[in-house]
C-alpha cells in the first residue's frame, strides 16, 4: 500500500509511461493554436481587402458615374467606345441614341427625371446610359435592330409625356446605327446622331413658333 501511495504521488509529467499522452496533448493544443493564428490572420487579410474594395468602388463611383444623376459619365462613356472598336465584330448591330433636354430651365431636377426615364426605358444588358454633359444624355445600344431602337425611341417619347411631374420640359432625340465598314464607328455614329437630335429640336420651334 506504501508502495502504491509513493507511486500516485509522483508526479504524472515524471511518469515515462504517460509520455506519449502528453506529446499528444502537446500536439492538439499547438495545433489549436495554429488554427487560431491563421484564422485571426485572414480574418484580418479579408477585413483589409474589404476596405480596400470598399475604396475602389468608392474612387470608381467618383471617377465613371455622375453624382447628380446616378448614371456613367462621360469619361464612362469614352471608355465605353473604346472598349467597343477594340473588341466588336463586324456582324455585331450597335446603335447610339443622343438626348438633349428642350429649353433646359428646371435644372437639377429635370436632370435627374431624365436619367430616371432614360434608364427606366433602356434597361437591361444590351443598354449603357451616360450623361456626356450638361443637359445631354448619350446611350449605347448593343446588339439591337433598327426597329427596337425606333421603338425605344417612341417608348421614350411617349414617357417623357406622361411622366414629367407637371414640370415644362421635353427631350430631343437622334439615333444612328454604326457603320460596321467605317473606323471609328461608334463616333461617326454618335454625330449622325446629334446632328439627327439638334434636327428635331429645330422643328420643335419651327412648330411651336
Amino acid at each position: 500500500l506504501e508502495f502504491m501511495c509513493k507511486m500516485w504521488d509522483k508526479a504524472l509529467i515524471e511518469r515515462l509511461e504517460y509520455a506519449p499522452v502528453y506529446l499528444l496533448f502537446s500536439a492538439v493544443v499547438l495545433s489549436c493554436y495554429a488554427v487560431f493564428i491563421t484564422s485571426a490572420l485572414k480574418t484580418s487579410k479579408i477585413y483589409e481587402q474589404s476596405c480596400q474594395l470598399q475604396k475602389e468602388k468608392k474612387w470608381h463611383r467618383i471617377a465613371y458615374v455622375d453624382a447628380l444623376t446616378g448614371v456613367a459619365n462621360r469619361t464612362a462613356y469614352i471608355e465605353k467606345i473604346n472598349d467597343i472598336e477594340r473588341t466588336r465584330h463586324a456582324d455585331t448591330a450597335i446603335g447610339v441614341f443622343v438626348i438633349d433636354i428642350d429649353r433646359f430651365k428646371a435644372g437639377d431636377t429635370v436632370l435627374q427625371i431624365t436619367a430616371s426615364l432614360l434608364t427606366d426605358t433602356f434597361a437591361g444588358e444590351s443598354y449603357s446610359v451616360f450623361r456626356i454633359g450638361g443637359d445631354e444624355f448619350a446611350v449605347i445600344a448593343e446588339n439591337i435592330e433598327e426597329e427596337e431602337a425606333l421603338n425605344k425611341l417612341r417608348i421614350l417619347e411617349s414617357t417623357v409625356e406622361k411622366q414629367r411631374g407637371g414640370i415644362p420640359f421635353s427631350v430631343s432625340v437622334g439615333y444612328a446605327g454604326i457603320d460596321r465598314g467605317q473606323n471609328n464607328a461608334v463616333e461617326n455614329a454618335f454625330a449622325a446622331a446629334d446632328k439627327q437630335m439638334y434636327w428635331h429640336k429645330r422643328e420643335k420651334v419651327r412648330q411651336q413658333g
